[in-house]
C-alpha cells in the first residue's frame, strides 16, 4: 500500500493540477495549423499538389485531431471513474479498495476540480480512519486555501475540516468553525452533516442535555440524509441518553445504532462511547 505521508501529498497537489498553459499552447498551435492546411483550399492555390490530395489532408488532419480529443477524453473519464471508485470505498468502508483507488488517481493531472476534490477527500477519510489528523487537516487547508472543488464540494470540506479538528482535541477552533458553519445557507445533506459534528461536540464535551435537546427532529434528519452512516449518530444518542439515565431509550437508541454498524466499528470510532456495549444488548444482524 502506498505511504500517505506528506510527502505523498505535496507532491500528488503537483502531479494533479492540470497543466493549463501547457494545454493553451498546444490548442494554439492546432488551430494555426488547420488554418494553414485549409487555406490553401479556400484560396484555390494548389501549391503544386492535386485538388484531392488538398482536401484530403486537411480532412486526415482534422480527423487525428478529433480522434486524439477521443482519447484524451476516455482517458478523464476513466480518471474519473477511478476517482469515484475511491469515494464509493470510503463511503462503503471497504478501505483497502479505497486506497488502492486514491493511489491510482493521484498520480497524475485530474481534468476538473471537482475531480480533484472528490479524491482528495477521500485520502483525507482514509487519514482520518488511520488516526492521521494533521495530515486530513493539512489536505482539507490547501482544498480550501486553493479553492479545489465546486461550492457544495467546498463547503463539504470545510464540515470535515471542523469534525477533524474535535478529533485533533483542537476544540477552541473546532467550536468557532461549527458556529459560523452553522450559519450559512445549505442544503439538508450538508445540515446533516453539521448537525451530526455538533452532536459529536456536545457528546464528547460532556453536554448531554444539549445533544438530545430536539432527539426526535434530530433523528428525522439523519435518517434521511445520512442512510446507514445514521448508525454513528444513534450511538451518540445512546451515550447522551444513558448519562442522563434515561435507559429504555438508550437502550432503543444502542439496538439501532448497531442494527446499521457493527458495536466494534462504532467503538472504534467512538472510544468515549463506553460502557454502553456493557450496558445494553446490540443487534443480531447488522444489515
Amino acid at each position: 500500500m502506498t505511504k500517505f505521508d506528506d510527502a505523498f501529498i505535496e507532491r500528488s497537489f503537483e502531479l494533479t493540477s492540470p497543466p493549463k498553459r501547457r494545454n493553451f499552447w498546444r490548442y494554439f498551435l492546432i488551430g494555426i495549423g488547420l488554418a494553414l492546411l485549409f487555406l490553401p483550399v479556400v484560396n484555390g492555390n494548389g501549391m503544386g499538389l492535386p485538388r484531392p490530395a488538398l482536401i484530403a489532408i486537411p480532412a486526415a488532419f482534422a480527423l487525428g485531431i478529433m480522434g486524439g480529443v477521443a482519447a484524451m477524453t476516455r482517458r478523464q473519464r476513466s480518471r474519473r471513474q477511478i476517482v469515484m471508485a475511491a469515494w464509493d470505498g470510503v463511503q462503503l468502508e471497504e478501505w483497502d479498495k479505497a486506497e488502492k483507488a486514491v493511489s491510482e488517481s493521484l498520480d497524475r493531472p485530474l481534468a476538473t476540480p471537482a475531480d480533484r476534490c472528490q479524491a482528495y477527500l477521500a485520502l483525507a477519510a482514509i487519514l482520518e480512519r488511520k488516526r492521521k489528523y494533521e495530515a486530513a487537516l493539512q489536505i482539507y487547508g490547501k482544498l480550501l486555501i486553493h479553492r479545489i472543488g465546486d461550492p457544495y464540494q467546498l463547503q463539504h470540506v470545510q464540515i470535515a475540516m471542523t469534525a477533524a479538528k474535535f478529533r485533533n482535541e483542537e476544540l477552541t477552533d473546532a467550536i468557532q468553525m461549527l458556529d459560523r458553519i452553522e450559519k450559512f445557507p445549505m442544503p439538508l445533506t450538508m445540515r446533516a452533516l453539521v448537525s451530526w459534528t455538533r452532536l459529536y461536540q456536545q457528546v464528547f464535551m460532556g453536554q448531554f442535555e444539549d445533544a438530545i435537546k430536539d432527539l426526535e427532529e434530530t433523528r428525522q434528519l439523519f435518517r434521511r440524509y445520512l442512510s446507514t452512516r445514521a448508525g454513528y449518530t444513534y450511538a451518540l444518542f445512546a451515550k447522551a441518553l444513558h448519562q442522563t439515565g434515561r435507559t429504555d431509550l438508550a437502550a432503543k437508541y444502542w439496538h439501532d445504532a448497531t442494527l446499521l454498524i457493527e458495536p466494534e466499528r462504532l467503538m472504534e470510532e467512538y472510544p468515549f462511547l463506553l460502557p454502553i456495549p456493557a450496558t445494553y444488548p446490540h443487534a443480531e444482524v447488522p444489515i
